[in-house]
Parts: C-alpha cells; sequence; structure tokens
C-alpha cells in the first residue's frame, strides 16, 4: 500500500464530537440558543481551510475560460499550419528563380504523368526537371502527407480535454468503491489541467515543426537529386557525342593507313592498330548509349514517372560557381541545415515530455496534494493536524517506492534529453564535414576542369592537327598520329567529366546547405529580384 492509498480511519473521539454538536443543535430549537461549542467552532474552521487548500477548481469560471482559451490556441496553431502548407511548403525558398513560366506548366503535371512526359518530350532542360521534381518526387510527396497527419494531433489533444472536462462537468469525484467512503478519486487530481493541455499543445507543435523541416529535407533532396541526375544524362550524351565523333576520326585513320598500305608506306600492323581502336569505340559507344538510358531511367524515379519514359532534345546546362568562402558556408549551414535544425527541436521536444511527464505523473507540488483525496476532512480536528489526512509525498527510495516506477520513467525522458543532445553535437559535426568536403571538391572539380579546357584539350587537338599534317607527308609514324588521336579523345571525356562533377559538386554544397541548386542556375538573381 503505497502512502497516497493508506485507508483514512475516523476516530472515535471524532464520531462522539459530532454526536455532542448534533444534540447542542437538537436541544437549542426547544429552548435559549446555546453558544457553539469553540471545540466544534475550530472543528468546522479547520474542515473548511482543509477543502479550500485541496479544492483544484477555486474558481470554477476561471477554470472554464483557461480551458476555452488553451483550445482555441490549439486551433489557430493548427490553422496557422493549414494555412502555411496549404500552397506547397518550402516551394518558395527550394524554386527561387527557377523561370516563372515553367512553374504553371510544371505543377499541372504535378498529378499528370502524361503531361509531365509530354513537357519532357518537348524539351528536356535542369529548370523543368528541377520543377518537376519540387512537383512529383514521391519521397517529397509521402513526407507532405506525414505532415498533414500531425496536424491532426491538434484535434486530438483538444478532443481528448473536452472529453475530460465533459466528465467533470457531471462527477467531481470517481468513486473507486475500494476502501473507506471517503476515498474517492478525483478527475481534476487524476488530469492536471490546464498546464497539461499547454503542454500538449507546445508537443504537438514542436512535432509539427519536426515534420515540417522533415518534408523540406526531402523536397530539397528530390530536387538536388533531379539536377545531379541531369547532369549525369548530360555527361552520357556528351559522352555519345565525343565518342561517335572520335570514331568517325578513327575511321579516316584506318582509311588513311589502307591507302598507305597499297602503296608500300604503312605497315599491315598500323592497318591492324587502327581497326582495333575502332572496334573498342564502337564498344565504347553503345555502352554510353546504355549509360545515358540508365540516367533518364534514374532521374525519372527521382520524378515519379515510369523508367522508360523518353526525354526530348537536351538542353545544356551550368550552374554558376560563387565560390564562397567556407567560414561563411558553415555559418549558412547552421542556420539553414534542415537536419541540424531538426535535431534542435528534438532537443527541445524531449525537454516538454520532460515537463509534461512531471505535471501528469509525479504528485502536486503544494504540501499534502495527493492523486487519491478523501471527500470529507476526516481527520481534522482541534487535537490533530490540518493536512494529517494529506501527508507530505515521501521521495523514491528502496525502502518506500511509492512513484518508483514514475521517477525511473521520468529518468529515463531526462536521459533522452541528452542522447537528444548528443544527437545534436553529432550532427553538427556532419553537417560542417559534409560542407567542407563538398567545398572541397568543389574547389578541386573547378581547377581540373578550367585546366582541362583551357590547356589541355586544346593542345591535344593541335597535337592531333600536327601528327596528321606530318603522317600524311610520311614525317611521323602511324604509331604518333595514333597516340595523338587517343590523347585526344580521353582528354575531351575527361573534360565533360570534370564539368559534370564540378556541377554535381556544386549541388552537393547546396545541399549540405540546407538550400537547393536552383539558385545558381543562369539567371536565377533576375528571378530572384522583386
Amino acid at each position: 500500500m503505497t502512502p497516497f492509498r493508506r485507508p483514512i480511519r475516523i476516530p472515535f473521539c471524532f464520531l462522539a464530537l459530532l454526536g455532542a454538536t448534533a444534540w447542542g443543535i437538537a436541544t437549542a430549537t426547544e429552548g435559549e440558543p446555546v453558544p457553539p461549542d469553540p471545540s466544534t467552532t475550530k472543528l468546522v474552521e479547520a474542515f473548511v481551510r482543509q477543502a479550500r487548500s485541496t479544492a483544484t477548481n477555486r474558481d470554477e469560471q476561471a477554470h472554464k475560460q483557461a480551458f476555452v482559451e488553451l483550445t482555441a490556441s490549439i486551433s489557430e496553431k493548427r490553422e496557422a499550419w493549414v494555412k502555411r502548407i496549404g500552397l506547397g511548403l518550402g516551394d518558395a525558398d527550394l524554386i527561387a528563380g527557377l523561370p516563372g513560366e515553367l512553374r504553371s506548366k510544371a505543377r499541372g503535371a504535378g498529378a499528370s504523368p502524361e503531361q509531365a512526359t509530354t513537357l519532357l518530350q518537348a524539351e528536356a532542360s535542369l529548370p523543368l526537371v528541377m520543377l518537376l521534381a519540387a512537383e512529383r518526387n514521391p519521397e517529397a510527396r509521402v513526407a507532405f502527407e506525414a505532415l498533414r497527419s500531425t496536424l491532426r494531433r491538434f484535434e486530438q489533444a483538444a478532443y481528448l480535454e473536452e472529453l475530460v472536462a465533459q466528465y467533470r462537468s457531471f462527477a467531481r469525484e470517481l468513486d473507486t468503491k475500494v476502501g473507506p467512503q471517503s476515498h474517492k478519486e478525483m478527475p481534476e487530481k487524476t488530469f492536471p489541467f490546464p498546464s497539461a493541455l499547454a503542454l500538449k499543445g507546445q508537443a504537438i507543435d514542436q512535432d509539427a515543426e519536426l515534420a515540417r523541416l522533415k518534408y523540406i529535407e526531402t523536397l530539397r533532396k528530390g530536387i538536388n537529386d533531379a539536377a545531379r541526375g541531369f547532369f549525369s544524362v548530360q555527361f552520357a550524351e556528351r559522352q555519345v557525342a565525343i565518342l561517335k565523333e572520335n570514331r568517325d576520326l578513327f575511321a579516316k585513320m584506318d582509311a588513311i593507313a589502307a591507302e598507305q598500305l597499297k602503296v608500300g608506306r604503312a605497315s599491315q600492323a598500323d592497318s591492324l592498330k587502327a581497326q582495333s581502336e575502332l572496334a573498342m569505340l564502337e564498344t565504347q559507344v553503345l555502352t554510353a548509349e546504355r549509360e545515358r538510358t540508365n540516367a533518364i531511367a534514374k532521374v525519372n524515379a527521382v520524378l515519379g514517372l515510369p523508367p522508360e519514359t523518353p526525354w526530348g532534345t537536351l538542353r545544356p546546362a551550368d550552374l554558376a560557381d560563387e565560390d564562397q568562402a567556407l567560414d561563411e558556408l558553415l555559418k549558412l549551414a547552421s542556420r539553414n541545415n534542415q537536419a541540424l535544425a531538426g535535431t534542435h527541436v528534438e532537443v527541445a521536444l524531449m525537454e516538454t515530455m520532460v515537463r509534461m511527464a512531471e505535471t501528469m505523473v509525479l504528485p502536486r507540488g503544494s504540501q499534502g496534494a495527493s492523486l487519491i483525496a478523501p471527500s470529507v476532512g476526516a481527520e481534522a480536528g482541534p487535537t490533530r493536524s490540518e493536512m494529517a489526512a494529506f501527508p507530505i509525498m515521501q521521495k523514491p527510495s528502496a525502502e518506500r517506492a511509492g512513484f518508483g516506477a514514475n521517477a525511473a520513467y521520468i529518468d529515463e525522458l531526462r536521459v533522452r534529453v541528452q542522447q537528444a543532445q548528443r544527437m545534436r553535437d553529432a550532427m553538427e559535426s556532419d553537417v560542417a564535414f559534409m560542407v567542407k568536403d563538398a567545398h572541397f571538391m568543389a574547389d578541386a572539380t573547378a581547377r581540373e576542369r578550367k585546366t582541362l579546357a583551357e590547356s589541355v584539350v586544346p593542345k591535344a587537338r593541335q597535337a592531333l592537327e600536327t601528327y596528321r599534317e606530318r603522317y600524311t607527308t610520311a614525317a611521323t609514324p602511324f604509331i604518333e598520329y595514333l597516340d595523338s588521336a587517343r590523347l585526344y579523345l580521353n582528354s575531351s571525356l575527361s573534360l565533360e567529366k570534370a564539368r559534370m562533377q564540378h556541377n554535381r559538386a556544386l549541388v552537393d554544397l547546396e545541399g549540405a546547405c540546407g538550400r537547393s541548386a536552383a539558385r545558381l542556375l543562369p539567371g536565377s538573381r533576375e528571378e530572384q529580384k522583386p
């Protein structure tokens, strides 16, 4: 038996005192008024003081008003959330800079795969792909519905408290039929109010914020994945074009070697080498075409379209490299990264859960408050303590663990607060690393791309022309001419690969900072201006 449910026995002296009081009142009606017994007066005063001190609803009107205000506050929060997600939460920030004329088309294709396919077949551009990802990405849609479902918890919290309030309206006390009749469980004590409802609204608001951040993170990831996939398609298409161009070049070299062989200026080995290179290029062309088809299928999956959905003419695109300082990017990521912001909200949510548990599980902080309260001041009297029926709650211990299970539950929540704090610290380190790694990759690929474009490829093309002229005049052997053609082919492919890696590194850098790559499109600065 815990100290909160111990039986309350009415002493015999108290019954005798009540009997004497009743006899005095009865005799007073027949004769002259009898002055009240001082002991009776003290008993009544003690009972009134005790009843007032243990009353949970001292001001019934104020209690109802608090319930109405808190319920209205929860409804306002829900309405505000519904208004925020009405037109697609996060679109304003994540698609800023994309062409305005494409937005209405992409929005119309959000629920129509046929219309999305028609747009892609007309012209496949990076802005269109990113807009279709914002409207059709399956994972983003799932996260959006999860956010919508979270908002229903506001009504659940208010409805639960409304049911409890309705129960209180006609049942102030619940007779448990256990122990003396003075033991009755009071709903006001079982469901602390109004602080519990306020904490419920705060916790649900934090849950909604977590769902919002998860939705924005998923939407941003979908848009950036579509951009990365587009650059893979662009690289595969350029790879096919370069391989076909060099295949024609090697076909001409094979023809030249055959002519030289007829006049005795070339050997059979030269012709065989050219034919070997030509056969290898044929295989590489087929592989590159399959790679392009596979890259398109991967982007189609991000867009929520069938993998075999065909694309039209691809419009080449490049992102603008702002070359921001690393310190600025780290500060930007600490403010905008959705995953990091979510860990901060999770810490606040766990702290709210601890406060809610303390409010609803632990006994009241006032002296003598109990979850099981007698309906009369049975043990109050002039010779007894006014609060004898409500002893001070003892702390849980090995000897007397009245609230041991509840205390352990709250201690677990406090540990989970520390766990959430450690996860936040770990996420801060992860985000900082992602920013630094993406910044390094963007810088490295930019240098490689610049070197290949400004030095390696032009010189390789010049060397190829030189060796071609020298070979036709028999001034250089065929093997050197072949090597120069192979160098030009490899350097051209390396340039396109560096171009793809640079663009994808810029996408990753924007993603680590919590932004989409839409702001790096050419002309995006003009689109973002009011």
